[in-house]
């Protein structure tokens, strides 16, 4: 469990010596630890930074005629260098070239972290800081996709063949590869194009089989790649699953299906199940094809053969998908658990077209790309959170009530037609959301909250869930579809009223349903389905 035990602002003494923490929480502090620590005893403890594991000293100390505990760097790297490499701007500002403070009025110091004691004797430093307008101007462009795929690391890129959908996933990749080796190849480390072919009907030809013949498992580029993520853990690795519906998705992609809803926060980081199962890696020529080195993959190669191949925190997956006769149509299963995106393309510019081609993709080496990592799967672990960015606590009726009202207000529309804003009562529709979308639409906001704070209001949030969660779970004949995109669109209109704001937020909504309707138009006996 993550408690958190304080929030602090960046000064010169948490970037180079530690943090005090409230005597307040002495007690708490020794009961965490299992033992009770006498004055001036120190305490071995593991620091947590972006990822990192840092040895470090507790320390039990009289401060300011005060018995406070205080968190103190040690050891090689020490926190002290991570934390200056975080907080770089700030450390500009905060330490002069001899190494002495600088007084900053306390109003100016926007970045901070957060204290959190996550197990035994480790703390964890969540850092938080303040973007530069190059970074800011980079998750601007991005910021849906990046706060979605923060929810939930299954995404599906939807559109015309040839609008750029596979190129954004590159484009992705180079945003968040860090300085260093994965820049040092042709395309970003944290890249994989998986082509997908139309006779995959299981899921061989992604993790791998077993060969009778070769007497060995056959490793296969997506295995390869979420190992290779395994050993980045700060550094988002996008695969991009080419032409994802040539293929029936729920055949070969079942496994990860499945396991993509095992994951869970233990300890501060998400797992999963296992993906391929333990007994695969006792084998040394497995390990050699997955290039792990018995003495500096140790670790690796000990969780993979303890807990066989999980899901790595930072891998997300966006499908590409085309919707034509040569494809096929997704099931319920996919849809539910996919954060769905339509891609256009209004006009055509010159500029425009160059800006597809792989010469223009750039490096932008931004700081800690790990925040754009999904780090939460239940509501339950978000309401523990308490920070200046995001706050939502259980028994806050604001925001709760706001969040089901929702969901139950789209479930009504869809079950009661165009009779929507006069009944109370809550039609029938199989096209009706539960727990899991709202799930995500709470996580989703905390995500927008903490990237792009800005830009997120409700109706964003709930505008933006409608397209990606609803929408594409609605297709059929008129008796079937029409009667529950009748609905949304009372909804809409109902939400956005006069509002020149919200119209401009639920424009994209408005405008996907009333193009959903227009089979039902002269006839009333045509086919529709989001992939229009």
């Amino acid at each position: 469990m993550k408690l958190l035990l304080k929030n602090k602002p960046v000064d010169k003494s948490l970037l180079t010596e530690g943090s005090h923490l409230p005597p307040a929480n002495n007690d708490l502090l020794f009961s965490l630890l299992g033992k009770s620590i006498a004055y001036e005893e120190k305490e071995n403890i593991n620091i947590v930074v972006n990822g990192q594991t840092m040895q470090s000293e507790l320390v039990y100390l009289r401060d300011k005629a005060r018995q406070t505990i205080q968190l103190r760097y040690k050891g090689k790297p020490s926190p002290s260098f991570t934390m200056k490499a975080v907080f770089g701007e700030s450390a500009k500002k905060m330490i002069d070239k001899d190494g002495h403070a600088i007084s900053i009025p306390t109003s100016e110091k926007t970045d901070y972290i957060n204290i959190f004691h996550t197990k035994a004797n480790t703390f964890m430093f969540d850092c938080h800081y303040k973007l530069t307008d190059d970074e800011k101007k980079v998750i601007n462009d991005n910021f849906n996709l990046l706060a979605a795929a923060k929810t939930k690391p299954f995404l599906i890129l939807g559109g015309f063949s040839g609008t750029g959908k596979s190129m954004k996933v590159k484009e992705l990749a180079y945003l968040t590869c860090p300085k260093g080796e994965l820049q040092e190849g042709q395309e970003p480390g944290n890249y994989c194009l998986i082509s997908v072919k139309p006779n995959w009907h299981d899921s061989t030809e992604l993790l791998g089989y077993y060969s009778n013949i070769g007497k060995k498992y056959v490793v296969t580029d997506f295995i390869k790649f979420l190992v290779k993520a395994m050993k980045h853990p700060l550094v988002p690795f996008y695969v991009c699953m080419d032409e994802m519906n040539l293929a029936p998705v729920e055949e070969y992609f079942a496994e990860y299906l499945s396991v993509l809803e095992s994951r869970k926060v233990v300890d501060g980081q998400v797992k999963s199940a296992a993906l391929v199962p333990a007994v695969i890696f006792a084998d040394e020529n497995t390990l050699k094809a997955l290039n792990l080195d018995a003495e500096t993959d140790k670790e690796i190669i000990e969780d993979l053969q303890q807990n066989g191949l999980c899901l790595p925190q930072n891998v997300i997956v966006i499908g590409t998908v085309n919707m034509d006769d040569t494809t096929n149509s997704f099931s319920r299963k996919v849809i539910d658990r996919a954060m769905t995106f339509e891609t256009k393309i209004d006009s055509i510019e010159s500029a425009s077209y160059f800006l597809l081609t792989n010469d223009a993709l750039e490096y932008k080496n931004i700081a800690c790309p790990e925040r754009f990592i999904c780090d939460q799967v239940r509501v339950l672990d978000v309401m523990k959170e308490a920070t200046p960015d995001f706050e939502l606590k259980e028994g806050d009726n604001d925001i709760n009530n706001e969040f089901t009202a929702f969901i139950n207000e789209i479930n009504k529309a869809m079950g009661n037609g165009k009779n929507y804003d006069t009944k109370d009562t809550m039609g029938v529709s199989p096209f009706q959301v539960s727990y899991r979308v709202l799930n995500e639409a709470v996580l989703y906001y905390r995500s927008l909250k903490v990237l792009y704070p800005n830009a997120c209001t409700l109706d964003k949030v709930f505008a933006d869930i409608l397209m990606m969660k609803v929408l594409p779970r609605i297709e059929g004949e008129q008796d079937r579809a029409k009667k529950p995109l009748e609905g949304l669109q009372q909804f809409v209109s109902k939400r956005v009223g006069d509002d020149e704001n919200k119209k401009e937020i639920w424009t994209e909504c408005a405008d996907k349903i009333e193009y959903m309707l227009k089979p039902f138009g002269k006839g009333g006996d045509g086919f529709t389905t989001f992939w229009l």
